[in-house]
């Protein structure tokens, strides 16, 4: 039935904020299903996952601490074909926190793709959630599983809250937009260059609605959001460094940086 099996285990710790830490175990099996040829660019998926997280706050006398448990269990899909490869997701964080997400690469030709992702998220047991769905795209405040790694996962506003990860529905902009319920999302880009693109973005929670155009720069591990236009308006400079928007991978290359 599977062609592999792994298991495996990660554990961290670290301080977030000052006089803060964190403690984080996550065991977890990954089951990649069988495919009947073996040349095949398909992969299936079944991954499930176990987080403990407990957060403790040194400073405080006496010392203080919280303990969260995460159960995930997901199924994904991948055809990594030559030609129009695409993706599917879904999960199921405990019982009550519901997330799909498709990517899409449209070839226009050799040099030239549309990149499409299609995000659809509910809640199953509505406003007893503890964690909304979020419209942006999550910077390292949002992260409340501490899955992603992140240079300033305690603070809310500044430069370094400007690094994002995609997750959930991703838009480049800044929104207050959140959900108890549903939240649906749609992002395309098309690559003007081989490091630049121009995006375009929507979303909705059924009630407000979200939308956003602009420009994504990559280069050595760093993508660099721009907005042009969003539902509030012409993007006309103000708070220029605010509304910029990072992406960090975890790999930069630092010869390309100079150092």
């Amino acid at each position: 039935i599977f062609s592999k099996v792994k298991l495996s285990i990660d554990a961290e710790q670290f301080n977030y904020d000052t006089g803060s830490e964190y403690k984080r175990v996550a065991p977890s099996i990954e089951l990649i299903l069988n495919e009947h040829n073996l040349r095949s660019k398909k992969e299936s998926k079944i991954t499930a996952s176990y987080i403990a997280l407990q957060r403790q706050f040194i400073i405080t006398f006496p010392e203080s601490h919280s303990v969260e448990y995460f159960g995930i269990l997901g199924y994904s899909f991948s055809n990594n074909r030559t030609i129009n490869p695409y993706s599917f997701k879904l999960d199921l964080e405990g019982v009550e926190k519901l997330n799909m997400e498709f990517n899409y690469t449209y070839e226009l030709n050799q040099k030239k793709r549309i990149n499409a992702r299609f995000y659809g998220g509910k809640i199953l047991y509505g406003e007893f959630y503890r964690h909304n769905l979020q419209m942006s795209a999550w910077n390292g405040n949002m992260d409340y599983s501490f899955s992603e790694k992140s240079f300033a996962r305690s603070e809310v506003d500044g430069t370094l809250s400007n690094q994002i990860f995609i997750r959930e529905g991703g838009l480049k902009h800044k929104t207050n937009i959140t959900s108890s319920n549903l939240l649906t999302s749609l992002s395309l880009d098309y690559n003007l260059t081989k490091s630049l693109k121009i995006y375009a973005e929507a979303g909705t929670n059924g009630n407000e609605f979200a939308y956003g155009t602009g420009l994504q720069y990559n280069t050595s591990g760093l993508t660099i959001y721009i907005p042009m236009y969003t539902e509030n308006g012409l993007f006309n400079g103000e708070d220029f460094l605010d509304g910029i928007r990072l992406g960090v991978s975890t790999k930069i290359d630092l010869s390309v940086l100079g150092l």
